[in-house]
């Protein structure tokens, strides 16, 4: 099925957003129909910050090793992301233009050691799902948002999941998702945590297969067994689409925003050569 997404239209609707979003953050913010998909939340640990950049999306929608799908960019780095003095925008004119300004993935230069190595282990989870592919990566990941503002933590329950809110999601990451993903050299679009396995579902995608510590011998597959003897709590699904196009999803057992370890590649071998197609 045909992919009814420009690219062009994408980069520069984000354009002006972010432009109208240094502007006026605050008006930005109260006038966002995003903020209609959140409940009200005190604690101070789960509000957004919009008063720091937003960022719908890192990396190249044209050019991509592999796409990524999160709930939102995490904590913010007010040093960088400041709408009015931080480096992102003093320096680098992020507002200016930020399909510009994020095209080369900047958290992954090196330089930004309040990043640490989060997108590293995303990028080298990316790397290890190549090999057993058997292809080269050559290119940045790209990676959506769902919501842009910076939180330090949010949750599932948090997310008032509508019907608007679907169709929001299905226009403004599904589309662009898949796009890239057609496009990209992995061809699976990847997630971490439980929030995506009530989105998917509520998407009506469609469950390939689950492998967690409660079914892997269904698999013949070892588990991973921690200090107490007991079999560490992760799972995979494996979910496609009504177009077809195939999502990787992992859940850490704690529900840490976490890719998995190097020592899960014997689950991710069995995913690739058993339920998709090369």
């Amino acid at each position: 099925m045909e992919i009814n997404f420009n690219p062009a239209e994408y980069i520069k609707n984000w354009n002006k957003k972010v432009e109208n979003w240094q502007a006026d953050y605050l008006s930005y913010y109260h006038s966002d129909i995003l903020t209609s998909f959140l409940k009200k939340i005190k604690s101070e640990k789960y509000k957004m910050k919009p008063e720091y950049l937003i960022e719908p999306y890192i990396g190249d929608v044209n050019n991509c090793c592999a796409v990524f799908i999160n709930k939102n960019p995490g904590s913010p780095i007010p040093s960088l992301q400041h709408y009015r003095d931080g480096e992102f925008i003093i320096q680098h004119k992020a507002h200016k233009d930020y399909y510009y300004f994020s095209k080369n993935f900047p958290y992954l230069d090196g330089s930004i050691v309040e990043v640490g190595d989060w997108w590293f282990k995303r990028t080298d989870w990316v790397n290890r799902l190549a090999q057993i592919k058997g292809i080269s990566i050559s290119r940045k990941p790209f990676a959506l948002e769902i919501f842009p503002y910076h939180s330090n933590l949010l949750g599932t329950s948090h997310i008032i999941m509508s019907d608007d809110f679907l169709k929001y999601i299905i226009k403004n990451i599904i589309k662009p998702a898949e796009f890239a993903n057609k496009h990209s050299e992995l061809g699976i679009i990847l997630s971490v945590g439980n929030t995506f396995e009530h989105l998917y579902e509520k998407l009506g995608f469609k469950r390939i297969v689950k492998i967690n510590q409660d079914n892997h011998n269904e698999h013949k597959l070892d588990w991973h067994i921690n200090a107490n003897n007991k079999p560490i709590k992760n799972e995979y699904n494996m979910w496609q689409s009504k177009t077809g196009a195939y999502y990787l999803n992992f859940v850490h057992g704690s529900n840490y925003n976490k890719p998995p370890a190097k020592k899960w590649n014997f689950v991710e071998q069995h995913l690739f050569t058993k339920h998709i197609p090369n």
